[in-house]
């Protein structure tokens, strides 16, 4: 009686254990079926030493027999999964590491005091932020002088195209009266002195005196004529031409000071971090002294590294995932930008160039990054899961009779654990998935489908 009842928990032990398998992957999902693989003595007695008498293995024996059976009746479990079809993306994986994109030294561009900075190291700036304040007061001085001269220069060509006004004609013409009057006067004056001298009434220096003033007023006359004709006339179009040219003149200085006065106040150039600090408030500065060291953070280029074999298929604008293990589960996506002609020293390794966006500033200079290259796509292929293989090249196929068969397979790419199938399966077939290294040919199965 005692060695019965040792029998039956040994047994009971066993079966529970058996049926523990269902923890196992490929068996989840269906936890009441019970597992079917191969029961061996030691299983069904849980582990508990043989220290029973001989006669108690045998009796066990039996029961082990019984199990076997039922398994056989009903079947291996094992979970399956049919071959589809699906587009598979053709990628070339690549190693490398985060790079800065540029840095910058921004300089002093005109010779002056620093009056103010506006910086520190470290700060974040953007592009266009003021840096810093020149002292711009002697500037300031010559640019409001230029502007007095300019529109001096724009009065004065606005009146030479105004024209005379009538009332500086109404002055030339009378100008011209007065010298006619005294021309006549002068005249007569010469013409009685000439008969005086013919009779020897006056001396010869007063004949002189009266023809001296006789051609003085004819010559006043001949200028207050040209005068008048002038202010008739208006200005000459040279003069008017010299006025605009003497106004483009004053406007151009203007514009030149300005730009020289926009020097005073140094920008950034580009978006990034402050990583240096060069002049501080007071200092006097030369020209092309360096004020501030600006590194671009926003964009990070990652350097990666193709193997020798696979840069022919590498080409510009192909997409690329990044992925950096001090990130983990983040990607970065972008193209290739730059492929180097040359490979790296003597490691057959070519340098390929991606652009990536780093305003979020995760991706830091230095970092190890992994990258996948799509190099083409196959469109409608069959594909199984990589963990249906079973040495490298075969897999378990269900059988009409419920059954597995041994298949080897030709197969081609692997994307992200599909694996492309060329020859050795159907669309629609059966495989297994799990419980792979307890299958052997001909073994009946109940598939259990994922």
């Amino acid at each position: 009686m005692k060695r019965l009842l040792t029998a039956s928990v040994a047994l009971t032990l066993g079966l529970l254990a058996s049926c523990g398998q269902d923890d196992k992957p490929g068996v989840k999902g269906d936890p009441g079926a019970p597992d079917f693989s191969p029961v061996t003595q030691n299983e069904t007695s849980y582990g508990i030493q043989d220290e029973t008498s001989h006669g108690v293995q045998q009796e066990t024996s039996h029961e082990v027999q019984s199990v076997q059976e039922i398994r056989k009746r009903q079947g291996f479990p094992i979970r399956v999964t049919a071959v589809g079809r699906e587009t598979l993306t053709n990628t070339v994986e690549a190693t490398g590491e985060i790079s800065e994109f540029r840095r910058v030294v921004v300089g002093v561009q005109v010779e002056a005091v620093v009056s103010a900075v506006h910086f520190d190291i470290g700060d974040e700036v953007e592009e266009g932020a003021p840096l810093a304040e020149l002292d711009k007061r002697e500037l300031q001085a010559q640019i409001e002088q230029a502007k007095a001269a300019r529109d001096a220069a724009g009065q004065m060509l606005a009146k030479l195209k105004a024209g005379s006004r009538n009332e500086e004609i109404a002055a030339a013409r009378a100008s011209l009266d007065g010298a006619i009057a005294r021309l006549r006067v002068a005249e007569d004056d010469y013409d009685r002195a000439r008969e005086l001298a013919a009779q020897g009434a006056i001396a010869a220096k007063d004949l002189e005196l009266a023809t001296g003033q006789f051609h003085e007023g004819k010559a006043r006359r001949r200028e207050a004529e040209e005068r008048l004709k002038l202010a008739e006339l208006g200005p000459r179009q040279e003069d008017i031409d010299a006025a605009e040219a003497q106004l483009r003149e004053a406007t151009a200085r203007i514009s030149v000071l300005e730009v020289k006065l926009a020097k005073h106040d140094p920008r950034s150039p580009i978006s990034g971090t402050i990583t240096e600090k060069f002049l501080e408030r007071g200092e006097f500065a030369k020209m092309g002294a360096a004020l501030a060291e600006i590194l671009d953070s926003h964009q990070v280029y990652a350097e990666l590294d193709v193997p020798e074999v696979e840069i022919g298929k590498i080409r510009k604008g192909q997409e690329v995932a990044i992925r950096a293990d001090a990130l983990p589960g983040r990607e970065f996506t972008d193209k290739i930008q730059t492929i180097l002609p040359q490979a790296t020293g003597d490691s057959h390794l070519y340098r390929c160039r991606v652009l990536l966006d780093n305003r979020k500033g995760l991706l830091k200079a230095g970092m190890f990054v992994q990258a996948t290259i799509e190099v083409g796509s196959i469109p409608d292929c069959l594909t199984i899961p990589e963990e249906a293989l079973v040495n490298g090249d075969r897999v378990y196929r269900v059988t009409e009779k419920g059954t597995v068969e041994l298949v080897n397979l030709k197969v081609g790419v692997s994307q992200r654990g599909r694996l492309q199938v060329l020859s050795g399966l159907h669309e629609g077939d059966q495989i297994a998935i799990t419980n792979l290294a307890s299958l052997r040919d001909g073994l009946k199965v109940r598939p259990v489908e994922e």
